[in-house]
């Protein structure tokens, strides 16, 4: 079996805590990354996520030993997913952020890019808010989208897909 490692960036820099942003999820606020970091590490949990945000908008926290336990604990190569090693478990210190924010409290909201339809809407929503130089946040994002509701038809039919079953070590089970 190949050998299952860290991101090679928690193996060069001294670090304890990784805020994961990943890539199909593109709207990911910086104010809620800011809570996120002071949440996760105020409770010394061992993974945090937010829950409440539009699907695409979320970002989750990780604690470096708490990564290398899951990497120990997995069965698997398969790193992509991997949130349920924390969340099913039952052996780590699991955070959890609610939104309290009711305008970005909108979890059925997809905001994601994982089919050709999600990525039209995520199209429409960089060509109206994108500007050189500039972040521009979830409230502008949930603006343009109350001007523009037609353009949620274009992923409405979209169905978010389950994750893999984690797969741990006879050792865990």
């Amino acid at each position: 079996m190949e050998k299952i490692s860290l991101p090679r960036a928690v193996e060069t820099f001294v670090i304890d805590t990784v805020i994961s942003c990943t890539a199909d999820n593109p709207f990911v606020d910086p104010a809620y990354v800011d809570a996120l970091a002071e949440f996760h590490t105020s409770d010394r949990y061992d993974y945090t996520n937010v829950n409440g945000l539009p699907l695409g908008c979320f970002a989750y926290g990780l604690s470096v030993d708490a990564m290398r336990r899951a990497v120990a604990m997995k069965d698997t190569t398969d790193t992509e997913v991997w949130g349920g090693y924390f969340t099913e478990s039952g052996l780590f210190k699991v955070g959890c952020l609610e939104v309290e924010n009711p305008k970005h409290r909108q979890p059925g909201l997809r905001l994601t890019v994982n089919t050709p339809e999600d990525l039209k809407l995520i199209r429409r929503i960089f060509a109206a808010l994108h500007r050189p130089e500039r972040v521009f946040t979830l409230d502008e994002i949930l603006d343009v989208l109350d001007r523009h509701p037609e353009w949620l038809r274009l992923n409405a039919h979209v169905e978010q897909a389950k994750g893999r079953p984690i797969e741990l070590k006879a050792a865990y089970c």
